[in-house]
């Protein structure tokens, strides 16, 4: 089977046959009007199409592509590449979609299969298995592909469809913007004459003019100009969709097919500023192409230039700026009641409401928008595109309206970037206590290992172990000493002076507790960060005797496995954290919060609850006896001061009062709101 050349890569192989000299990547690129990294995708082939014929393709640093050749081997492989008239070399099956779309919307005639397999040079099977590709394709235009008898297929539906798709396939073509904008169209858009056109290639040409690179040059500059008139700032994809759009809306209207807009549409974009610009540029374009230029058009040029997404807010908006900055205000707080956190900057909120101007006149136009990261987004960013959903719900009800999913994934990319500047600056380095009982030496010794391996930890201090709460500052998160210490609420790993394998592994699994990104709400509002999550009764056990600490962590944590918050593993892994760090989870009151890292095995995020019928004493604590185990699954990493904070709001300091309950009603009364109501 010989090698698959698709247009580009056999571009490349003419070029390389003509050249007199080493050829580099970027000549290239510029000679095909394309990226140098589009170039360097089709060189494997290129090198294997040249190997088939017995030819090394030869390359060298700095230097560029070759291949050396007498000059009747470089006749012969001329003569070979243009005698080949496989469909098959010359495009790839997606650049097998793109000509047949443009050939139908092109012209808009009808084409039997005969004559399609004339067109393009391949047998029946290949043309009726593009043909069933193609009218899938169209589907997400609500065009359709038609088959009428003695005649052929032809493609029907509304223009404003029409245009969408013929533009739309022409940008593919354009897969990177160059870095100068615009101002590089693609050699298979702008349909520029070769030397020797292969007598297979198929045009597709969507400008009916005599200099179609002038013509493109021409959109270009008309779209710098309207960017000055507006004093706008389009984004680059725009930028591009907007010279494509103009070059589309010329070729229907010379081939018959202008755009129609109903009344009230119509009046509505005659009304905006934008419309103006958009007139003088049709009046323009009516005296190069020499076309009339019906007023339909103006007010589709200016749909366009409303629904073009900005890099920076224009000053033709600023009169709709507090409609539109209310809107993003409103997205934004819905946004935050769902995620129970703040997040609004001014950098959110001015890009949110740049977003929303166009994407308001693109929805209610009904111009469509495509997300090439739509599925990315909704996967990566699953949560927070489910709260950009509600929250654009509940605008739609205010606003009357309805954002598409494609808009709702751009929300999301405002609403996420936002997060994640808030999640920058809240990564701050652990605050670590060193303690130890050999004097300074030892101390100085544990601090320097510790900020040596270990960047993200601050030693906060260095304090003797026999009188260490007495000095330990209320900001610490975890505590690395010598000796076996118990500070109530605060986890510890005990190592060596000098580490080992042990010690290492013993202060990593410490650390792998305390969270990075930390909530700044202030204690005194006694909140965290964490989901509000509801007591289920199937997951209460009241008076129930256990042998030991470990057996009641082990009952607790058979609770989450059986209501699907846990997987088993998760309670070796919540006893195994108690043994190396201590009885941290222990509270005043008699009651102890186990947990252990989301990533243990936690699946949802859910609590189970075991009142003993006897106090039992975990390890280091001898002075609290402890009545109420309550086993936390959590989806995320909970810091010491979290964890305080989520005793106070799940149990109310109604500790005590739990373990004295006689019944499981006056357990029941007793934790009050904290069940789950059926």
């Amino acid at each position: 089977m010989g090698v698959v050349l698709n247009s580009m890569s056999r571009e490349i192989v003419e070029h390389l046959l003509d050249a007199v000299s080493p050829v580099t990547t970027k000549g290239l690129a510029e000679t095909l009007g394309c990226t140098p990294r589009m170039v360097r995708y089709r060189m494997e082939d290129v090198a294997k199409w040249f190997s088939s014929k017995g030819v090394k393709l030869q390359r060298a640093r700095n230097k560029g592509y070759w291949v050396t050749l007498e000059e009747c081997t470089r006749q012969e492989l001329k003569t070979t590449l243009q005698s080949d008239d496989s469909y098959h070399n010359i495009f790839s099956p997606e650049e097998r979609q793109r000509f047949l779309t443009v050939l139908f919307l092109g012209a808009q005639v009808s084409y039997s299969t005969q004559q399609l397999m004339d067109i393009v040079g391949v047998s029946r099977g290949t043309i009726v298995s593009d043909v069933r590709e193609l009218r899938k394709q169209l589907i997400k235009w609500d065009l359709e592909l038609n088959m009428v008898r003695g005649k052929g297929y032809r493609i029907s539906g509304l223009e404003v469809n029409i245009r969408q798709a013929l533009a739309e396939t022409v940008l593919e073509l354009w897969s990177e913007p160059s870095r100068s904008g615009v101002r590089r169209i693609p050699k298979q858009f702008l349909d520029v004459k070769r030397e020797r056109p292969h007598p297979a290639t198929p045009r597709m040409k969507v400008l009916q003019t005599a200099d179609v690179e002038a013509d493109i040059t021409f959109f270009c500059n008309e779209v710098e100009r309207i960017e000055s008139e507006l004093g706008a700032k389009f984004a680059d994809a725009s930028r591009l969709a907007l010279v494509i759009h103009l070059a589309v809306a010329v070729f229907r209207v010379q081939s018959g097919n202008p755009i129609l807009l109903n009344d009230k549409q119509l009046k509505a974009l005659k009304s905006t500023e934008h419309f103006a610009s958009a007139k003088k540029l049709a009046e323009r374009v009516e005296r190069r192409f020499q076309i009339e230029f019906p007023v339909a058009e103006a007010a589709y040029i200016t749909l366009h230039l409303l629904g073009a997404k900005r890099s920076v807010p224009e000053d033709q908006f600023s009169g709709d700026c507090d409609y539109f900055s209310l809107m993003a205000r409103q997205i934004i707080q819905s946004a935050e009641r769902l995620l129970e956190s703040t997040i609004v900057d001014e950098t959110l909120l001015s890009g949110l409401t740049t977003h929303l101007i166009a994407a308001y006149y693109r929805v209610k136009h009904g111009l469509p928008i495509r997300n090439p990261l739509l599925n990315q987004v909704k996967e990566s960013y699953s949560d927070i595109h489910k709260v950009s959903t509600e929250a654009c719900r509940t605008l739609s009800e205010t606003h009357g309206i309805l954002f598409p999913e494609e808009e709702i994934a751009y929300i999301t990319m405002h609403i996420g970037a936002a997060i994640e500047r808030i999640n920058r600056k809240k990564v701050r380095k652990t605050q670590v206590a060193v303690a130890c009982a050999g004097g300074l030496g030892t101390a100085s010794l544990l601090s320097a290992q510790m900020e040596a391996r270990f960047p993200h930890v601050e030693v906060v201090g260095m304090y003797p172990a026999f009188d260490l709460q007495k000095h330990l500052p209320s900001n610490v998160d975890a505590i690395v000493s010598t000796v076996d210490i118990g500070v109530p609420n605060i986890p510890c790993a005990v190592v060596n002076p000098v580490w080992g394998f042990e010690d290492i592994k013993a202060i990593e699994s410490l650390l792998n507790l305390i969270p990075t990104v930390w909530d700044s709400k202030s204690k005194e509002q006694e909140k965290t960060s964490l989901p509000a999550i509801k007591l289920k009764k199937e997951a209460i056990r009241f008076k129930v005797k256990c042998s030991d600490w470990v057996d009641a962590v082990r009952t607790g944590g058979q609770i989450l496995v059986e209501n699907g918050f846990s997987e088993k593993r998760y309670i070796d892994s919540m006893v195994r954290q108690i043994e190396t760090h201590g009885s941290y989870i222990v509270f005043q009151g008699g009651v102890a919060l186990p947990h252990a890292a989301p990533l243990d095995g936690v699946l949802r995020p859910g609590m189970s609850l075991v009142r003993l019928s006897e106090p039992i004493i975990f390890p280091g604590m001898e002075h609290e006896p402890v009545m109420t185990i309550v086993c936390l699954a959590l989806t995320k990493k909970i810091a010491p001061t979290e964890l305080v904070a989520l005793r106070r709001i799940l149990l109310q300091d109604n500790a005590r009062e739990m373990g004295a309950a006689e019944t499981l009603s006056e357990l029941m009364d007793v934790l009050g709101e904290l069940v789950e109501t059926p």
